[in-house]
């Protein structure tokens, strides 16, 4: 609120000193202005979001709804079972139940679009050592964290070290949005 209001009046007094003749600085001061006025409500929109994400658990976001593929199956036939049919934008590839890693569509990019017919999933998947991941029971702004310093648009949801899901930002956001919409009280649960 301080820096918004104080952002306000540096405009204020910039539109004055340019209608006394003075552009430059009335210039300086409107811009100096236009930015406190865009720090201030980033900050107040990280706020709302730490304050929204206060106490969520992972296991509030899961969605558990997902199908494993082979490591053998060839990046085309992922492509069109998988993520065109079945709207996958990850897809886990596992042997037994044991996820081994993850084709993600970053990864299918890395692969000319002719070598897909040709080239399996394993080849193309990003390993399970090299995965950033997060245990059920972490907090939900613990998990945004991650996808955000290491540009990742989902995290492999892991429970006793199996995987059971996935949390995206796009799950985090709409925690961030439904709690934002009910006027700032969130309940017990998120779910």
């Amino acid at each position: 609120m301080a820096g918004t209001f104080i952002a306000f009046g540096l405009i204020a007094v910039g539109v004055v000193s340019i209608l006394l003749g003075n552009f430059i600085n009335g210039a300086w001061f409107i811009v100096i202005g236009w930015f406190l006025r865009n720090v201030s409500e980033a900050s107040y929109q990280q706020l709302l979001s730490r304050s929204s994400l206060e106490g969520a658990k992972v296991a509030d976001l899961v969605n558990r709804s997902f199908e494993a593929a082979p490591p053998d199956i060839s990046l085309s036939a992922l492509a069109n079972e998988y993520m065109l049919a079945g709207g996958q934008r990850c897809i886990p590839i596992a042997v037994a139940g044991e996820m081994m890693g993850l084709v993600t569509m970053g990864d299918l990019k890395r692969v000319p679009r002719e070598e897909w017919e040709t080239t399996s999933a394993f080849r193309a998947m990003t390993p399970r050592e090299k995965l950033h991941r997060v245990d059920v029971q972490e907090d939900v702004a613990v998990a945004l964290e991650i996808m955000a310093r290491e540009n990742v648009n989902q995290l492999p949801v892991l429970e006793s070290g199996r995987l059971i899901g996935f949390i995206t930002r796009a799950d985090v956001m709409r925690l961030v949005r439904v709690y934002s919409e009910l006027g700032g009280t969130r309940g017990t649960s998120a779910r």
